[in-house]
């Protein structure tokens, strides 16, 4: 199945009901699509997240940052010698109790890979 590519216009949230939203970055500058650069393996990884409203007490804590992707990266296209961020990404929070963050909207509809 194919996917769209992530750009830097892309929005990841957490699962969480009223959902925090993943702060990506973009680390390549040699590709782009409709004026967003592409992202690549790593761009999700250790990535603030802001407004998170799972509530905090002795039990729990909300997102504040992600910490790895289960899915996600195609595994032919490359830039830079680094998979390319397909809409499947997907990954863990360091809420607790753990929950997960997935993509919302890939940032553009144009570009599509496996």
């Amino acid at each position: 199945m194919m996917h769209y590519w992530l750009t830097e216009k892309s929005v990841l949230h957490c699962l969480h009901p009223a959902a925090g939203k993943v702060d990506l970055k973009v680390t390549q500058s040699f590709v782009k699509i409709s004026g967003g650069r592409v992202s690549i393996q790593a761009n999700t990884l250790k990535r603030p997240i802001s407004g998170c409203k799972h509530p905090a007490s002795t039990n729990s804590k909300p997102c504040t940052l992600t910490l790895s992707v289960s899915t996600g990266y195609s595994r032919f296209i490359r830039i830079n010698g680094k998979p390319v961020c397909l809409g499947t990404v997907n990954g863990v929070t360091d809420s607790v109790p753990p929950s997960k963050y997935q993509v919302t909207r890939p940032g553009q509809n144009f570009v599509r890979g496996i």
